[in-house]
């Protein structure tokens, strides 16, 4: 596994996830999966006590995130002329459900969460892009459908995402060639895993792991705001790069 932290937790929180309630009427909470993008909900990772990730400086996760949410925010809403919500916006620490349940009850096209991530060796680096595989989770595998939800039906909260899917996982291709495009990194797979603060995602969800903050040189260009700069413009592009695809789909 790429990192123990963000993404261990959330992986564990997933496997856990059956104990969550049957909140989500499909008819009330899901959108079409055809519908065009404009509203995206950015959910800075950790908050509040928890810090997350902290680098060899004092960088932590919490504070990276918030001011990477924040400026996404603003050049998403400036560029692709969308509407973003924050899950958070200073020293709040929403539960997993829910910061989910603020992109089902704004009715947003897209989620996307973002994280950093803490490797036991120092020297390892890059990013990461997850969606949602449920493939891991006894119990839950055998009941996925990946067609479109039915309206009317409740929709168990640990499958909400199944019906977007294939839909997340384009969103985190996009997202990941992206990364690779503007900054110049080497190429990797976007990874599925099952992630909890995805799975009660009733519309398509990702969740990026900007870099290790455990690496002295990935801390260090986090805290450049150049660097940042670029992080934001490639996810800005990604997240073009998908609404152009569902645009297309569109006038098929």
């Amino acid at each position: 596994m790429r990192a123990y932290s963000s993404i261990l937790a959330a992986v564990i929180a997933a496997l856990t996830v059956l104990s969550l309630p049957a909140l989500l009427p499909a008819a009330q909470s899901m959108i079409p999966l055809a519908e065009t993008v404009e509203r995206i909900v950015i959910d800075p990772g950790h908050g509040g006590d928890d810090e997350g990730v902290k680098g060899p400086t004092g960088l932590t996760e919490s504070r990276l995130t918030l001011a990477l949410a924040r400026q996404l925010k603003i050049k998403l809403e400036d560029e692709l002329g969308v509407r973003v919500f924050l899950t958070r916006q200073e020293g709040e620490n929403p539960s997993l459900s829910g910061r989910t349940a603020l992109a089902n009850r704004v009715r947003a096209h897209l989620f996307i969460s973002l994280h950093a991530g803490e490797a036991f060796t120092r020297s390892r680096f890059g990013f990461g892009v997850f969606y949602q595989d449920y493939s891991l989770q006894e119990g839950l595998a055998d009941q996925v459908s990946l067609s479109g939800p039915i309206p009317g039906n409740t929709v168990e909260w640990p499958l909400a995402q199944a019906p977007f899917v294939l839909s997340s996982r384009r969103l985190a291709g996009e997202i990941n060639q992206a990364i690779i495009d503007v900054l110049r990194v080497k190429s990797q797979e976007v990874v599925g895993l099952p992630l909890a603060i995805l799975a009660g995602a009733a519309r398509p969800a990702v969740l990026i792991e900007v870099g290790y903050l455990s690496n002295p040189q990935e801390e260090r260009r986090l805290m450049s705001q150049a660097y940042r700069d670029a992080v934001i413009k490639a996810l800005v592009k990604g997240l073009n790069a998908y609404q152009q695809w569902v645009k297309g789909r569109l006038g098929e």
